[in-house]
């Protein structure tokens, strides 16, 4: 028995040694601070506020600073004045990345704000982001855009500004010009000098005779058509044989066109005086004419002409002349091909020579 609790003693004193070479060493407790406060409780972070900054001349004071805001190129700033929508969209958006509110920038959102007329709900929007502030509305500043260069008015083409000798009531656009060759021969240069006024001269080849006229028109135009009034003088000086007393014609009178420039109805009425040193005669010349356009280049034209004198030669209702023909055209270049017949009580010996009438042709053009 004594052998045995020898034996138990020296177990139980083992198992305690064991045990306690388990338990964790046992820290030291932290000073006290010089100021007397007790130290945070262990397992506690410390706060922000107690971590120290970082001494001169350590690493954190090396850093480069942070990169400036991206400044506004002038010629950048040029490109929001384009006429082009897409520069100018451009510059826009680059003047919101950058995002420096400087006077420039302030002057130049104003600008397409109150005038831009694609960009300038976002020339708003960017003003508002940059200055805190509201733009003048739309159309506020007074300032234009550089003018626009002056489009070339439009000419209509195939020369509706006649029938097929007649003239009609429509007055040529103001800054344009035509050129015309009647029977290859006699000349006639017109010019628009605004809308309501034409005004032309006619001279011819010199054979035998020298002629030189001056012709004007004024019109009046309105929704289906256009009245008018046309006029002019033509002097004829012969030069052969010696020569003789020039010849003055001279007259013209009301005119009214009504339709478009491809169909129309024209008529009017002339009055001509005939002078010379040996007599005076002078002529009512009632007309009225039309025109259809049956193709894109090509249109046909015809007109009527009463023939009266004040001399007793030629009595009303007994001349009458008819013309009649095509126009072929272009943009800007015409020809007529067509026919005079006279209508009267002896003109069937004329038809026993020409049977389809008197040609007429003429070459013109219009710039």
């Amino acid at each position: 028995m004594k052998g045995s609790g020898l034996v138990t003693f020296a177990l139980l004193s083992a198992l305690a040694g064991a045990a306690a070479a388990q338990q964790p060493a046992e820290l030291p407790s932290a000073p006290p601070s010089e100021d007397g406060a007790e130290p945070p409780p262990e397992g506690e972070a410390r706060g922000a506020e107690e971590i120290p900054e970082a001494p001169p001349g350590t690493a954190a004071e090396a850093l480069p600073p942070p990169p400036p805001r991206e400044t506004i190129d002038p010629e950048l700033l040029a490109l929001c004045e384009s006429v082009d929508v897409a520069a100018r969209r451009y510059c826009l958006r680059r003047i919101d990345e950058a995002g420096q509110p400087s006077p420039e920038v302030r002057a130049t959102l104003m600008r397409m704000s109150s005038r831009d007329p694609e960009l300038h709900r976002r020339a708003r929007d960017a003003f508002r982001r940059l200055f805190a502030a509201e733009p003048p509305p739309y159309q506020a500043i007074d300032e234009e855009r550089p003018p626009e260069a002056p489009t070339e008015p439009e000419v209509p083409p195939g020369d509706p500004y006649r029938v097929v000798y007649a003239p009609t009531a429509w007055v040529r656009p103001a800054g344009t010009a035509a050129f015309n060759a009647f029977e290859l021969g006699t000349f006639q240069v017109d010019f628009g000098i605004d809308d309501h006024v034409q005004l032309g001269f006619q001279t011819m080849i010199p054979v035998g005779v020298i002629g030189i006229g001056a012709v004007a028109r004024a019109g009046w135009q309105f929704e289906g058509g256009a009245v008018g009034v046309n006029g002019n003088a033509v002097a004829l000086v012969p030069f052969v044989d010696g020569g003789e007393d020039p010849i003055f014609l001279y007259g013209g009178g009301p005119t009214v066109t009504l339709g478009d420039f491809d169909r129309y109805v024209n008529a009017g009425v002339a009055v001509y005086g005939l002078s010379s040193s040996d007599d005076d005669v002078a002529a009512v010349v009632p007309h009225i004419g039309g025109s259809l356009k049956l193709a894109a280049r090509l249109k046909v034209n015809a007109e009527l002409y009463g023939i009266t004198t004040t001399d007793g030669g030629v009595d009303f209702g007994e001349l009458f002349l008819l013309m009649w023909g095509v126009r072929i055209f272009g943009d800007s270049l015409w020809g007529d091909i067509a026919l005079i017949d006279p209508i009267c009580e002896d003109c069937g010996e004329i038809y026993e020579v020409i049977p389809l009438g008197i040609p007429f042709l003429n070459v013109g053009a219009s710039w």
